[in-house]
């Protein structure tokens, strides 16, 4: 097959490559006239260039598995939705500890530096408590 047809006009019989997007004559694809036709009449019918052709088959089969495993796991989580709210509980409960020990480091520093203050030392800076 020669390189792509720069030149398919609109009065000619063309056909687009469905992953490169690249036009073809149908002669230069030896695609004859009555099957270009049929082409045409049917709409969930694709066609690649010999580039994609071969290539083409390898994704489509694993798309086909990826989208099977994606819709297994969406029916997985919906018909399972206790425990994703379980998930999202114990998140929720890690979150407040997280909060509690931010806010508790920061209580006992600024304790510590009101101490210090108190006992006179005020020129230490908060960077000396770290």
């Amino acid at each position: 097959m020669r390189d792509m047809c720069t030149n398919v006009g609109d009065e000619e019989s063309g056909i687009q490559c469905e992953v490169c997007k690249k036009w073809w004559h149908t002669n230069c694809v030896k695609i004859p006239d009555d099957v270009y036709k049929v082409l045409g009449e049917i709409p969930n019918l694709h066609w690649f260039c010999e580039v994609f052709n071969s290539g083409a088959h390898k994704i489509l089969t694993n798309l086909t598995k990826l989208n099977r495993r994606v819709d297994q796991f969406e029916t997985e989580l919906k018909s399972n939705p206790t425990e994703l709210e379980k998930f999202g509980e114990r998140m929720d409960k890690v979150d407040m500890e997280i909060k509690k020990l931010c806010d508790n480091v920061q209580y006992k520093k600024s304790s510590q530096f009101s101490r210090h203050n108190e006992k006179g030392n005020g020129r230490k800076s908060l960077k000396n408590l770290d």
